[in-house]
């Protein structure tokens, strides 16, 4: 329905058929009454008290017209009695919309017509733009139009998302991808009005169609191209976020991602697109590796320097000599991590054994040099980005939140980037305070001063998280869950509450708040080693 805007002029003024109420279609006068409140000229001028303009608000559809002058019913539909435009020496080409004047009277609160002499006044004219004829006609064109709008309405989609920018140009050229943004943009709507994904009937439709549409261009294209590639890191990222049986350690498309970045291999210098999608898929080759117990992809050279190169492209042309050092460190780490992580569990399962002790000593003290490294190569782009005005210490505004300050970052990606380097710093510290519990090493008081220091620096990244979170359920959850066990008191209670209040998009945990806490302390031993990823005989065994 669209709402007609009513007559602003005053009821005296109307009644002496000076603002031009009669029931034939002629220009409306716009001279007689001003139309100011509390009282327009010409009442003031004639020392009457001004009534105002009736308060009647009438809605029409714009496909109807109101006819049927003598009859007490509601409206006519047949559209032959439409107004031609007011004047035809008029520019058309000047006008974007065409403007239609309708005939209304006054009704009641039931649709019916009221006679002139029960309402406060006569025949009305009301002015109304014409609905514009549709834009879109092709299921590629409103994919596109989707995408846009939200894209436009929220500057964090296109700022962690970064691939999207490269998806209007390119949706009419595969039905693969073109499925696969419908659902992405299906997603991000039910984030955005709050409801539960998991629950969505148009999530699961465009899940669906997704599968199937990639399902025949995998048969139909064997090898693939770029954009099914994308596709399949959209439909990842889509599922992570409704899939109630989503395993984040267990991604049902790592495997076709990983196919995907072997073949295609390193991108050239100037290709945005396979950078940005290899950045994408950075999350997934990860995961990949930790729950498969294997070697990632990229700890052949090849690989590490493109990847790492697509890292680098999200931070300022002035922070990457900075950011360069770093990058390297991270992509160490996670090339090694699962062998690490194998070898803790381990020695959490045969601690009495002489050999995991020293196994245990050595990784500590490898630990401790790897520690010492980010640090070093952490803190100089820590300065130049505060130098710069990229990310700031403010203090909380929140009462609830348990620190004095946070940190405020401008690029999205940028933050990101540092939150995941928090998560390396914190993860490697709590495997050196395990170990040093383990086997009462004289220096554990001290790992667990450093434990605590980083957690504390990796808190102030939670109203970060909770923003981001916002659009597109790039959830706390999981960044979080290191430092969870460090809570206490009132910084556990604040961590419950925000993850309780993620699970109206489903994070897979409990609504207790005495089993959420068992449910995290499980995770956290699985992201440190002391609990397998994946069940038992999966990973140990390669």
């Amino acid at each position: 329905m669209v709402g007609v805007v009513r007559s602003l002029a005053c009821q005296n003024c109307k009644n002496r058929r000076t603002k031009g109420s009669g029931a034939s279609l002629h220009c409306i006068d716009m001279g007689q009454c001003d139309q100011t409140w509390p009282t327009c000229g010409k009442c003031l001028r004639r020392g009457i008290k001004c009534p105002g303009p009736p308060n009647l608000i009438k809605f029409v559809d714009g496909s109807t017209h109101l006819g049927n002058e003598k009859g007490d019913k509601a409206l006519a539909t047949t559209p032959k009695t439409r107004a031609e435009p007011l004047s035809a020496s008029s520019n058309a080409a000047a006008r974007p919309a065409r403007t239609t004047i309708l005939e209304s009277r006054p009704v009641n609160n039931r649709g019916i017509y009221l006679p002139a002499s029960d309402a406060h006044s006569s025949y009305r004219k009301f002015k109304l733009l014409s609905v514009p004829a549709r834009v879109t006609s092709t299921p590629e064109d409103r994919v596109g139009s989707r995408l846009v709008n939200s894209l436009q309405g929220d500057k964090h989609l296109a700022g962690i998302f970064t691939l999207l920018q490269h998806m209007p140009a390119r949706v009419s050229h595969s039905p693969c991808l073109r499925d696969a943004i419908s659902l992405f943009c299906s997603t991000y709507a039910c984030l955005q009005r709050g409801d539960s994904t998991s629950m969505d009937v148009a999530i699961l439709k465009d899940y669906g169609k997704s599968l199937r549409t990639l399902r025949r261009t995998l048969e139909e294209k064997q090898a693939g191209d770029l954009e099914t590639f994308a596709a399949i890191a959209l439909i990842s990222r889509s599922e992570s976020v409704f899939n109630p049986a989503w395993n984040p350690f267990k991604r049902s498309h790592a495997e076709a991602i990983v196919a995907f970045v072997a073949k295609w291999g390193l991108p050239k210098a100037d290709h945005d697109f396979h950078s940005e999608i290899l950045f994408q898929a950075l999350e997934d080759m990860v995961f990949h590796a930790l729950g498969n117990g294997v070697a990632p992809i990229w700890d052949t050279s090849p690989y590490r320097e493109a990847i790492a190169e697509a890292c680098l492209r999200f931070f300022a042309p002035a922070l990457q000599p900075y950011a360069g050092p770093l990058i390297q460190v991270l992509m160490e780490y996670f090339t090694k991590a699962p062998r690490l992580l194998s070898k803790v569990l381990r020695i959490n399962r045969d601690s009495s054994s002489p050999q995991m002790r020293d196994l245990a000593i050595k990784i500590v003290n490898a630990l401790a040099g790897d520690t010492e490294r980010a640090r070093n190569a952490l803190n100089p782009l820590l300065e130049q980005a505060f130098g710069m005005g990229e990310i700031s210490e403010v203090e909380a505004t929140d009462p609830d939140f348990f620190l004095p300050t946070y940190y405020k970052l401008k690029p999205d990606r940028f933050g990101e980037c540092l939150n995941l380097i928090s998560v390396l710093v914190v993860g490697m510290a709590r495997i050196r305070y395990d170990l040093s519990v383990l086997y009462d090493l004289p220096f554990a008081d001290e790992v667990y001063a450093t434990y605590r220091k980083e957690c504390v620096e990796m808190w102030k990244f939670i109203p970060f998280r909770v923003q981001i979170f916002k659009t597109f359920g790039f959830r706390a959850v999981s960044m979080m869950t290191l430092p969870y066990e460090c809570a206490q008191g009132r910084e556990r209670e604040y961590m419950n509450d925000l993850f309780l209040k993620e699970n109206v998009h489903p994070s897979r945990l409990p609504t207790d708040r005495r089993e959420l806490e068992a449910a995290m302390l499980l995770r956290a031993k699985a992201m440190t080693g002391r609990l397998p990823f994946v069940p038992e005989g999966a990973a140990s065994q390669k």
